[in-house]
């Protein structure tokens, strides 16, 4: 089951839905998991099933998945996990003001399949 979960910057008051996972009956195709592209300068989702990654917004090829380990600092609890990736608890690079404060909300979460 997906889930759609907001992420918000504690420095800058940032904030955006991000799409994690897949449906039942899609997600061997379409599995989506946060990314920063280093083009466009956004965070955006991709499609884990489609290779290589890219960019929902731009189709850049130039993403990290928001689970690397240099995007998040601390974290010791999982919030999110979609078979070997995991966010957790830690504050991630925000791509407005470019400081580790993001943070993907536990509470506010809906969920699609």
């Amino acid at each position: 089951m997906g889930q759609v979960t907001l992420v918000s910057c504690k420095s800058c008051s940032y904030f955006k839905h991000v799409r994690i996972g897949g449906s039942m009956a899609s997600w061997s195709k379409n599995s989506s998991w946060p990314v920063y592209c280093d083009d466009c300068r956004t965070m955006t989702s991709t499609n884990l099933q489609s290779l290589p990654l890219a960019c929902d917004g731009c189709n850049s090829e130039s993403v990290t998945k928001y689970d690397e380990h240099h995007l998040v600092i601390g974290g010791t609890r999982a919030l999110v996990s979609w078979f070997s990736d995991q966010i957790t608890d830690g504050l991630y690079f925000c791509p407005r003001c470019e400081k580790h404060e993001l943070a993907f909300s536990q509470s506010s979460r809906m969920f699609f399949d």
